[in-house]
């Protein structure tokens, strides 16, 4: 659990920090927002259309074996109550604890970039600070800060890009650890149907 809950909390930081750097590069000093929030969003909508299909899934599962054991389709200790028992297996875990686990990461998420936010602003230079000595952004100009349509453009299609860069690169690193955790719930699908034969 120390894998995946750790890639919940460097990802959003990594992400704005990664895209600060890349704004101050590119002349765009809320790039780094821009892509957090972009983020934040994917994050969001994946994970309530994930959350709401582990937990359908689950009892799906759960209520097919119910069914069986009601004497449909062979009953008890028919190949199909053994086929449903091993489904079971999966969907407790889907309805119990996964799906409703997602909710807990889409609120560790929000909050840890609510709460760092601050850390992807670009601050300027120390000639433009104000009485505080506190570094803002303040245009000396509107002029001088005021992007054409064209770069704006171009700037926010690139923004994009690293975007789905990133998500892609955080979508390779859970690849990584979902085979693991499928072996795990294929042994215990093997061990519930042990049981369920004895």
């Amino acid at each position: 659990m120390i894998r995946p809950g750790g890639l919940a909390v460097i990802a959003p930081i990594s992400v704005g920090l990664l895209f600060k750097t890349v704004g101050v590069w590119k002349g765009d000093p809320l790039l780094g927002p821009k892509a957090v929030s972009g983020f934040l969003m994917f994050a969001t909508v994946s994970g309530v259309m994930m959350s709401l299909t582990m937990s359908n899934a689950g009892g799906a599962f759960d209520n097919a074996k119910k069914y069986v054991e009601t004497g449909k389709h062979g009953g008890k200790n028919s190949d199909t109550h053994k086929a449903t028992v091993t489904g079971d297996t999966v969907g407790d875990p889907f309805k119990d604890t996964a799906g409703p686990s997602l909710h807990v990461l889409m609120k560790l998420l929000s909050t840890i970039t609510l709460v760092i936010a601050p850390m992807f602003m670009v601050n300027s230079s120390p000639s433009d600070s104000d009485g505080d000595g506190d570094n803002v952004i303040s245009p000396s100009s509107s002029e001088s800060h005021q992007l054409s349509d064209e770069q704006d453009q171009g700037g926010s299609t690139f923004s994009m890009f690293l975007v789905l860069l990133s998500l892609i690169g955080i979508g390779l690193l859970a690849w990584k650890i979902l085979p693991r955790v499928l072996r795990r719930f294929r042994r215990k699908a093997k061990r519930a149907n042990k049981r369920a034969l004895v």
